[in-house]
């Protein structure tokens, strides 16, 4: 005979929970090939520390084995792209070295940022602890991008992403100080101010104390640099060196391939402890409110059905139509189904 019963979870507000200090303690990642990993990685203790404390600790070796199967999946892609690309007639290098990814220390570094991030915005999301979970979901597509383009070779736009990724994380932290700026952000009536600079978004953050000078600094001189690959200097390109005769092609750099992986490892890891820092703003903007929708900061809410065992609502937004549950104490809560039993059993 088959049961179906569901259990109900208290979602977390507390930005400990959702991404320890124990697992920031981590960051900056080691240069270890994906061949070399272990429980003994430093990746394995980062996802251990993420989940202590939530009663998934024993996901630990689960998730680990899974990251482990996809930075596989990724040496694979890499290698079998940089192998399959044939040098253009008149490049320079008709027959370049291919790596074995899995050996290159600086590329299993890469792929422990990557994977760090998925696992953390994993915890975010289930929590729905975030001041714009849209930026969140974009970062998550930035990055994706990044890889994929990296791994078939266009170096130049698999960095251009990464500035997009640095404005979907830095946003977030100016907007939740700014709710009007928030509400024109939302319907497309906001103009951006920039990232960099002597008055950017990092600077006024450092002046105010919301990040530290080593923060601001790396957010700013990494969207500096990132700026050559979107305004096309003749050094970032792709085709770079055609005048010079030192065209490569379309082929797999050893160089070009290095600096993706050194700066898109050094930003994904210091970006996780922005992430933090929004946390933090965000649990103390929605501590006075007590229905509040998470994803448009809508106050606006219906309820649309309520449970007796356990006193819970769901409510509906009526600005962006999201749905959510909520007890009488003002904690979220999750619900999820559970089957017991079937046929054969």
């Amino acid at each position: 005979m088959e049961f179906r019963f569901e259990s109900y979870t208290t979602k977390s507000t507390d930005p400990e929970q959702i991404i320890p200090e124990g697992a920031l303690s981590v960051l900056p990642f080691s240069l270890e090939p994906v061949a070399s990993w272990s429980e003994k990685t430093d990746l394995y203790t980062y996802i251990f520390n993420l989940l202590e404390g939530t009663g998934y600790e024993e996901n630990t070796e689960y998730n680990f084995d899974m990251a482990s199967r996809q930075a596989d999946s990724f040496c694979h892609f890499f290698e079998e792209s940089a192998n399959n690309a044939i040098p253009a007639p008149g490049s320079r290098t008709q027959a370049p070295t291919i790596p074995s990814f899995e050996a290159l220390p600086l590329f299993g570094r890469a792929m422990k940022a990557y994977i760090a991030w998925q696992e953390t915005i994993g915890n975010i999301l289930s929590e729905g602890s975030y001041s714009s979970i849209a930026h969140i979901l974009e970062t998550r597509t930035d990055i994706n991008c990044s890889v994929q383009l990296a791994g078939s070779m266009y170096y130049r736009q698999s960095l251009q992403v990464l500035r997009g990724f640095i404005e979907s994380v830095i946003l977030p932290i100016h907007l939740c100080r700014k709710p009007d700026e928030f509400q024109r952000w939302k319907s497309n009536a906001y103009k951006a101010p920039t990232i960099g600079g002597e008055k950017g978004i990092a600077a006024r953050l450092v002046k105010d104390g919301v990040i530290t000078q080593r923060l601001g600094d790396k957010i700013s001189n990494t969207y500096k640099l990132l700026n050559g690959y979107i305004h096309g200097n003749e050094e970032f390109l792709n085709n770079t060196g055609l005048g010079r005769g030192e065209w490569e092609g379309h082929i797999f750099q050893q160089s070009r391939f290095e600096i993706w992986a050194e700066v898109f490892s050094s930003l994904v890891e210091v970006s996780l402890e922005l992430l933090k820092i929004n946390l933090i703003q965000w649990a103390h903007a929605k501590a006075g409110e007590d229905l509040f929708c998470s994803i448009c900061h809508g106050t606006e809410v219906q309820v649309i059905q309520n449970l007796e065992e356990p006193v819970i609502a769901q409510y509906k937004c009526r600005e962006c139509t999201h749905t959510f549950w909520q007890d009488d104490k003002g904690e979220g809560i999750v619900i999820t189904s559970i089957e017991v039993g079937g046929d054969g059993e």
